[in-house]
Formats: C-alpha cells, structure tokens, sequence
C-alpha cells in the first residue's frame, strides 16, 4: 500500500509477524506485524526540467528523489546544474548524485582517489554540503577493481560525503565484476558503503504499484542465486526496480524507477 502523508509518498507493506523494523524517523510500528516503509523515487540521464516532473505529478505527488548525473557524457546523459538542482529543491524532491564520468573503475587504489576527488569538487560546486551521497556506477559488463573501489570509497569519506555504489549484482563467474571486486574490500568499505542495485528489474510503476522491496545484494552469482553474497539484501539501502521506456508509466517519461530505505544521503 502507498500513504500520501502531503509531503511524501511513504509505501509500506506488511513482511511478516515480527520480521522487519520501520527505518529511523518513521514513527509506526504494530504489535502484530511489523511494516516495512520505503520512499518512492526516480532517476533519469534528463534534466528534470524537460517535463518529467509535470508528468509524474499524476501520481499525486513528486517523487520524494531523483537521481541526476554529475557530468553530461557523449553517451546522452545530461549533467545536473545549479539551476536544475534549485527546481527540484524548489518542489520539495531531495536529490541524489552519480558518479558515471570518470575512468573504468579498474586499476590501483590512486585511480580511484583520484576520481574521488574529482566528483567531490563536482558535488561541491554545485552545492551539494557534506553528508551527500555520490553513487558511483559500476554498469554490469565494466572491468572493476577492489583497489579502485576502496580508493574511491576513501576519497569520497574522508571528504565528508557519503559513498555509494550503483551496480548489478549478477556476476556470472566474471572475476572482475562489481559483486566479486566489491567483496573483495575490507569490512570498511562493505559496511560503509550506500548500496543501490539495479536487480531484480522489471516495469517501471507509480508509488501505489510499487514492489516489495526485494532488491539483490553484490556478490550474487546468477539471477536465481543470491546465495554467498558478502552483503545482506537488509543491508542494500536502494533498488532500481523499474527500467526507463517500458512505457508503463502514463505519458512514458525517460525514469527509471526506485525504492529507498532511508533519507539519508540526500541532498
């Protein structure tokens, strides 16, 4: 079920008599079930200025974040601005930032800290305070390094910012996939980290037909195995469930849909 508080479309489901725990500052609980609460939000290679908002507003509210770029790319993604981060603030939608310009995340633990501080410079000029989340995405297929990932992971920490990882937990037996580097890193980096997975996929759905959150932790083997991960799916904060261009949302914006845990993060 989805609950329109006015400000933020809180959807909740009922996991089991004594199994989950709402997330912190969500004041409800039941003594016979326990509901599990999640926001509701978007991501998109577009600015959001381009009508994505106007057309997402049918679902009675905005989303509660939106997920927007750090860099414009040759590949058609559109970087945020100022002036678009001040649009989304202005109709109450937090933001959250990726990280998708910089080099194949393979390589030594410098490479790393080096795109660290770079997307951190980016972070901070355009307003974003410490405390932010930048999510650095590691696409299914990249080449991807235990050392770059830690070094990355320390750049973005040390300067105040919250890291985070996109990533797709399917590793198919590749050694240098994201599941297989990521748990590689010491206990620092894999507790530390903001996780947003990109599986299982499936249609992207407004707040009230969203899924149980059920995304896949890193380290997964196949689609159907998530079994010898070296995170937990309780401990995953984000799940891009819906894919963009599925035409099942109404006017077919360019989103991908998500769920998040927490608020926290955001900017």
């Amino acid at each position: 079920m989805a609950i329109d508080t006015g400000g933020h479309t809180y959807i909740a489901y009922i996991s089991g008599q004594g199994t989950a725990n709402p997330p912190p500052n969500i004041q409800a609980t039941s003594g016979t079930v326990s509901i599990k609460w999640f926001d509701w939000g978007v991501d998109s290679v577009d600015d959001a200025r381009s009508g994505i908002l106007t057309t997402l507003q049918q679902y009675n509210n905005f989303p509660d974040f939106f997920g927007r770029y750090l860099d414009s790319t040759s590949g058609g993604v559109t970087g945020l601005t100022s002036a678009e981060a001040s649009y989304l603030h202005a109709y109450g939608v937090k933001i959250i930032l990726i990280d998708a310009a910089g080099p194949t995340p393979d390589g030594a633990t410098s490479k790393g800290a080096n795109e660290a501080a770079r997307a951190v410079g980016k972070a901070s000029a355009l307003g974003a305070p410490p405390g932010t989340a930048i999510m650095l995405d590691v696409e299914q297929g990249t080449s991807t390094s235990s050392s770059f990932l830690t070094g990355w992971f320390s750049g973005v920490q040390g300067a105040g910012y919250k890291p985070g990882f996109y990533f797709n937990p399917y590793t198919f037996g590749v050694s240098t996939s994201f599941g297989s580097q990521f748990c590689a890193t010491d206990t620092t980096v894999q507790q530390g980290s903001f996780l947003w997975t990109a599986e299982p996929s499936d249609v992207e759905t407004g707040p009230s037909s969203a899924e149980p959150f059920h995304g896949t932790p890193p380290g997964a083997q196949s689609p159907s195995n998530s079994s010898g991960t070296c995170v937990s799916r309780a401990s995953l904060a984000m799940w891009q469930y819906g894919v963009a261009n599925t035409s099942h949302l109404a006017g077919n914006p360019n989103v991908d849909t998500d769920e998040l845990q927490t608020m926290v993060g955001l900017w």
